[in-house]
């Protein structure tokens, strides 16, 4: 999902900074190199002088998370299953919490309710959620989106992208099954099913591809409406 946004994001002439942690490198890594090549990379450790000064370098407009797990109200960041896993990704909260402090919008993107900016969404995590109340993330954002998957909102978004520019910004099944290829070649696993397979959070990618081509069809349609009228 923010291989392909940054695919769009790219094409419309803006900077990107992707930011992961150690880990989940060389899967975006791989993602970008196949999809946006022109997007920096910036392995985080965590901790609030390295966010002061990858925000002065990088002076960011925006800042994008799509399913980053954020801190819950003990303190600690956990998957939508309800496990602690702090031994296995940065502390990006401050860094967070720094660039909205600093101003910086920030747009989030959820779709289990534990990831960083799904604060605003907590009555609902936690009559939708199981263990909700415990796995919801506390910082909220000033655009979250929650999604069924949520690399479908990295489309959306791209999609939206697409309407401002007048071109279509979305990744064709191609270049989709291509990504997909090469994240799977370093090592990505589905994330609910922990298998390596071509498949995203357990769904098919006959479906996966679907549900991008079902976008691409209606932006498309916006498209051709903003461009020629409704006539």
């Amino acid at each position: 999902g923010i291989a392909a946004l940054a695919h769009a994001l790219l094409t419309c002439r803006r900077q990107v900074m992707a930011v992961t942690d150690a880990l989940a490198a060389p899967q975006l890594r791989a993602a970008l190199h196949a999809t946006a090549p022109g997007a920096g990379l910036h392995v985080l450790h965590g901790g609030e002088v390295e966010a002061e000064a990858l925000l002065a370098r990088f002076q960011p407009t925006h800042f994008i998370t799509l399913e980053r797990p954020g801190p819950a109200a003990d303190g600690h960041y956990h998957n939508m299953r309800g496990g602690v896993i702090d031994a296995y990704v940065a502390d990006t909260a401050p860094l967070y919490r720094l660039a909205r402090a600093r101003g910086v919008v920030t747009v989030a993107v959820g779709d289990g309710g534990n990831e960083l900016g799904m604060g605003g969404f907590r009555q609902q995590v936690e009559a939708g959620v199981p263990g909700g109340g415990a796995i919801c993330a506390v910082d909220d954002a000033d655009w979250a989106l929650a999604a069924g998957v949520s690399n479908w909102w990295g489309w959306g978004l791209s999609a939206l992208l697409s309407l401002d520019a007048g071109q279509l910004l979305l990744p064709t099944p191609a270049s989709e099954r291509r990504l997909l290829r090469a994240m799977h070649e370093a090592h990505a696993a589905d994330g609910c099913t922990g298998h390596y397979a071509l498949s995203v959070d357990g769904l098919p990618l006959s479906l996966h591809l679907e549900v991008l081509q079902q976008l691409r069809r209606l932006t498309a349609a916006a498209l051709y409406e903003v461009q020629h009228g409704a006539g």
